[in-house]
């Protein structure tokens, strides 16, 4: 399928637009690679789907780490409170 000038015309209508004649060939070209891209990519035979259902889970076991120290956290805060974040209340 390739794109015709009158196509990139109404387009640049639409778009309010003004190209130079020079652009105007370039998108024609460039816009008709990419509908050649699209049609040979129709015509591919894909034999089967990738479905979630038929597949391991990507997920790993759970493990159980030590978590991050309150002390060394809450000094990297910008204002804190007791042990705790003061943010700027939110309603």
């Amino acid at each position: 399928m390739f794109i015709q000038k009158g196509e990139v015309e109404y387009i640049e209508r639409l778009a309010r637009i003004r190209l130079e004649e020079k652009e105007r060939r370039e998108i024609v070209r460039e816009l008709s690679q990419i509908l050649e891209y699209i049609d040979m990519l129709k015509e591919a035979k894909i034999e089967e789907r990738l479905s979630f259902s038929k597949t391991k889970p990507l997920l790993r076991e759970d493990e159980i780490k030590p978590s991050l120290d309150q002390r060394k956290v809450l000094e990297s805060a910008p204002q804190r409170e007791g042990d705790f974040f003061k943010v700027p209340k939110v309603l």
